[in-house]
């Protein structure tokens, strides 16, 4: 099966599969509920609180107390000093940690459902009008939802492609009149060239714009694929 490269540039999701949050804010979406900001600014504030360094007179982060526990757990019990020492350190800094995948959890499962509702508007603008930032624009929309889902935060198992995409599309898509056959043999070419690294001639960029911009069969065989995958969890 041929695998397909996507025309977005960006990189959401880290060598490690961990997601890059930082990407995502600087990819800037704007979401006209609040609730994935405010998921994302509490997720922050935990990250900040984990990674702070806190005490009086020496000052250490919070792996750095967390490992001092592990260490006590293998010495004898007389010889736990640093973990008595710094009890209500350690205590805060676990309370840090699971507040920060907590709210990371949130933020990426909101994230996503918010992310799948984009695509479809921007697929709808884009079939309109297919200039080459809302082309792009669309193909990262798509390749951002991909890397959320495929990430260790997501833990969705779909380990999902461009590819898988684009190859469900052509059983997905059923146009309506007119000119369905001729819909029917070209759409999987022009969701191609939206998506990935495709190029085409002039000649046919204008027969597809001029087909395909008002194709609700076209819109809906792409949500219907986005919404077949698993939600972040």
């Amino acid at each position: 099966m041929y695998s397909y490269k996507s025309r977005c540039d960006k990189i959401f999701l880290k060598s490690d599969k961990n997601i890059d949050t930082d990407a995502i804010k600087n990819f800037n979406i704007k979401f006209k509920d609040n609730t994935i900001a405010n998921n994302y600014i509490k997720y922050k504030l935990e990250k900040k609180k984990y990674n702070d360094k806190i005490g009086f007179l020496i000052r250490r982060g919070c792996k750095e107390y967390l490992d001092f526990e592990q260490e006590e757990r293998h010495k004898e019990e007389k010889k736990r000093i640093k973990t008595k020492k710094y009890a209500s350190n350690i205590s805060n800094c676990k309370i840090y940690k699971e507040n920060e995948k907590k709210y990371l959890k949130e933020y990426m499962s909101s994230l996503s459902l918010g992310v799948k509702s984009k695509i479809v508007s921007k697929l709808k603008k884009t079939l309109k009008n297919p200039k080459d930032k809302k082309i792009k624009r669309l193909a990262c929309y798509i390749k951002l939802l991909l890397d959320i889902l495929n990430s260790i935060e997501c833990k969705s198992n779909n380990n999902l492609t461009i590819s898988n995409i684009i190859n469900k599309f052509d059983s997905e898509y059923k146009p309506k009149e007119p000119k369905i056959e001729i819909k029917k043999s070209i759409a999987k070419n022009y969701l191609e060239y939206l998506l990935t690294n495709k190029t085409i001639n002039d000649g046919d960029l204008k027969t597809y714009k001029e087909l395909f911009k008002n194709d609700a069969s076209f819109i809906d065989a792409v949500q219907k694929i986005i919404k077949s995958y698993s939600d972040c969890k």
